[in-house]
């Protein structure tokens, strides 16, 4: 796929606005650039049903990729793998419409494999389930070393993440 850089064509949704999304987070590890180039030419031009299924792929063979470092015992290989096939199912996201049950399926993979790469963290993050009203919205606890704080306490210098994409009401 080639891909028009000039100001009108990186508009949010725009193909190359998407890809700049993805690639823009691999100076943390978010994703990896030859693993965002090599999906990028899989994609065929202009092709909604191609960029999801390219990346949902790629988010697969990384997800692979993560549970044979794992069940090598290379750990750290295994969360960095775990948080990018994360990310690469957002990508597949970013243009499925709330009528299509892979945003869902891919929203609730992409939940599953962060949560496997939080437990590999140190200080592990916590996955949480706060009380509103008559649901509960997930959350993450990152402790920065420190023991959670009760409900009450919440303020203090913890921080407290909220997860809030993907939300849908029945």
């Amino acid at each position: 796929m080639k891909l028009n850089f000039s100001g009108r064509n990186m508009d949010i949704g725009t193909f190359p606005f998407r890809f700049m999304r993805i690639l823009g987070i691999a100076g943390t590890g978010g994703s990896e650039t030859h693993e965002c180039f090599l999906t990028l030419e899989r994609i065929k031009d202009r092709s909604d049903q191609s960029w999801v299924r390219e990346w949902a792929n790629t988010a697969a063979q990384t997800e692979q990729l993560a549970e044979r470092a794992e069940h090598d015992g290379q750990f750290v290989t295994a969360r960095q793998a775990f948080l990018r096939s994360c990310a690469y199912y957002q990508a597949a996201m970013f243009s499925l419409s709330p009528a299509d049950q892979r945003l869902f399926d891919y929203l609730a993979k992409g939940r599953e494999l962060f949560h496997k790469a939080a437990k590999m963290l140190s200080p592990q993050i916590e996955v949480l389930q706060i009380p509103f009203g008559n649901a509960h919205l997930p959350a993450y606890f990152l402790s920065g070393g420190q023991p959670k704080p009760q409900q009450k306490e919440v303020g203090t210098a913890s921080y407290l993440k909220v997860q809030d994409n993907g939300a849908r009401s029945n």
